[in-house]
């Protein structure tokens, strides 16, 4: 059943009382319980969903939501230190929970920089390093997801399975009286903060370069790439321009459409990955048509960087 097709249903379902949705689990044969076919698409980091948007949609069926969190099958068991899926539930549930006494996660995976939700692990406000995911299926281990710079002192303070009780304790004492315990406001993402963002980085590939005070294992010829490879991972800049590509306000989808003429490679390049994704076939195929092999970057315009793939120079912008 589609994601959209699913959260239009929700009402109705839980209205009559859904069999199953509090204890995330359902017997054999039965349908998958629409709560989850709409959490889906956050719990699978699934690279090509307009997370805002799903976000945004199951902010009505909050109590619903954290009933089947905290009772998946993962989150009923005591939590290896580097299950991924661990921390991407209690990070949800942490979204999810606006109150006063919502605990304090050692780590959060989802981040709303510009009131847009992506995939961005950090430690006290801190990112872990550059996270780079090759395969649309996110790995088993949350460590795995950083191949080059990686914190260890930050990493070492993750506590999954404190996490993990915290937010079942927490939920545990505010599910008989949810309302003001949960978020019901929506991101409302402002488009002209975001155009800037498609400057930051490559939006479905990782480029990874040696700057000047990196220290290189071999010792032949430094080479000008390390890595570029393609990745799935929902980096911020992915995240903005599969909003983009769906917003439906008529001066965006032109804005964007201009913007594949743009004189940066970089930010033409993520233009066109965005309108890749646009619901109107007839743009998607236009897209198509001018870049039918997705060419690799121009190697000429890739972002110097070792700590994030969106800060290049080694700056932050604020906020981020």
């Amino acid at each position: 059943m589609p994601a959209s097709r699913a959260l239009t249903c929700l009402p109705i379902v839980l209205a009559v009382g859904l069999c199953g949705c509090q204890s995330g689990r359902r017997h054999p044969g039965m349908s998958e319980p629409p709560i989850a076919v709409a959490l889906r698409p956050l719990l699978e980091l699934q690279p090509q969903a307009n997370w805002t948007s799903v976000f945004n949609a199951l902010l009505p069926h909050g109590a619903a939501a954290m009933d089947y969190l905290a009772g998946r099958p993962v989150m009923q068991r005591p939590a290896a230190p580097d299950d991924l899926r661990v921390m991407v539930h209690t990070s949800l549930m942490r979204l999810l929970a606006v109150a006063p006494d919502a605990p304090h996660l050692s780590v959060n995976c989802f981040e709303t920089t510009l009131d847009v939700l992506h995939f961005d692990p950090k430690v006290s406000g801190r990112p872990l390093g550059t996270v780079f995911m090759p395969q649309p299926r996110p790995p088993a281990a949350w460590h795995e997801l950083y191949p080059a710079d990686f914190d260890h002192r930050l990493a070492a303070r993750i506590d999954l399975e404190s996490d993990r009780l915290a937010m079942l304790r927490w939920w545990n004492d505010h599910r008989a009286a949810p309302v003001g315990a949960l978020r019901t406001l929506p991101l409302r993402p402002q488009p002209q903060y975001l155009w800037t963002v498609l400057s930051r980085r490559y939006a479905d590939r990782w480029v990874y370069e040696p700057t000047g005070s990196t220290m290189l294992c071999s010792t032949g010829p430094r080479l000008p790439t390390l890595i570029d490879e393609p990745c799935y991972d929902y980096n911020l800049v992915r995240a903005v321009c599969l909003w983009l590509a769906t917003c439906r306000l008529p001066e965006v989808q032109d804005r964007l459409i201009e913007t594949v003429a743009a004189p940066s490679p970089i930010v033409a390049y993520n233009a066109r990955f965005a309108l890749r994704n646009s619901p109107d076939h007839r743009i998607r195929e236009v897209i198509e048509r001018l870049d039918p092999l997705r060419r690799r970057p121009p190697a000429g315009d890739r972002i110097r960087t070792v700590g994030s793939p969106y800060n290049p120079g080694g700056s932050r912008d604020k906020g981020d």
